[in-house]
C-alpha cells in the first residue's frame, strides 16, 4: 500500500509538471484533473495506512521504482505523454488493481481503497483516446506515439512483476470507418509469468490522406 502512495504521488508530480509545457488546452486540463485525482487517491491511501497503525510516508521506494517514473517524466510532446502515461503506464496499474479487487487472497481491509481508485480509473472513458486521435495526424508523431507507448510498456512492465522474461508483441491492424482510415496498434504485455495474462493499450490514429 505505501509502494501504490508513492507511485500516486509521483504521478501526481509528473501529470503537475507537464502543465506548463503543454499548449493544448484541453491536454492542460485533462492532466490538471489527473494530478488532483492523484493526490486524492494517496489521501485515501495515507489514510487507511494510519488507521494501521504506520506512517504512511516512512517508505524507501525500491531503485526501479524511482526510474520509472524517472523515465516517464522524460517523455516529450502531447500525443506521447498521453499514449506512454494515460494509456500504457495507466492500463498496467489498473489491472493490477484489478487483480487485487478480483483477489481472494486479499483482505478487505486493503481493499477498501483501491475500489474508489477503480472506480475513478474506469470514469475517464476514451478522453485520452480522443485526444490522440485529433492531434496524432501526422506519419511521425504516430510514429513518436507508438514508440512511446511502447518505451512506457517496457519500464512499467519492469517494475509491475516478477523478474522472469517478459513477452512483448506489436501488432497492426488497419479498419476504415466514415471514408477515414484508422490503424489500431496493440502491445501486449506478459505480465503474469507462464500464465500469459495480457495487457493491452489500443490506439487508434488517424492515417494521413495520400493522393
Amino acid at each position: 500500500m505505501k509502494s501504490r502512495l508513492f507511485n500516486e504521488l509521483r504521478a501526481a508530480e509528473l501529470f503537475g509538471g507537464w502543465l506548463k509545457t503543454t499548449s493544448e488546452l484541453e491536454v492542460k486540463a485533462m492532466m490538471a484533473r489527473s494530478a488532483h485525482e492523484e493526490v486524492v487517491h494517496a489521501g485515501l491511501l495515507s489514510t487507511r495506512i494510519r488507521e494501521l497503525g504506520a506512517d504512511p510516508f516512512v517508505y524507501h521506494p525500491l531503485p526501479a521504482q524511482r526510474s520509472m517514473f524517472n523515465a516517464l517524466e522524460g517523455i516529450s510532446g502531447t500525443c506521447e505523454r498521453l499514449a506512454g502515461v494515460s494509456m500504457a503506464g495507466e492500463g498496467v496499474a489498473n489491472h493490477l488493481i484489478k487483480k487485487c479487487l478480483a483477489a481472494p487472497s486479499v483482505p478487505d481491509w486493503i481493499k477498501a481503497p483501491y475500489k474508489r481508485i477503480r472506480a475513478d480509473e474506469e470514469g475517464h472513458g476514451s478522453g485520452p483516446q480522443e485526444i490522440l486521435e485529433l492531434h496524432a495526424t501526422s506519419p511521425e508523431r504516430q510514429d513518436a506515439t507508438r514508440r512511446a507507448c511502447g518505451h512506457a510498456f517496457s519500464v512499467v512492465t519492469g517494475v509491475s512483476r516478477k523478474p522472469e522474461p517478459m513477452g512483448f508483441r506489436r501488432s497492426g491492424l488497419v479498419t476504415t470507418g466514415q471514408g477515414l482510415s484508422k490503424t489500431t496498434f496493440l502491445l501486449d504485455v506478459n505480465v503474469d509469468g507462464p500464465r500469459h495474462v495480457m495487457v493491452d493499450a489500443t490506439i487508434r490514429l488517424r492515417d494521413i490522406k495520400t493522393s
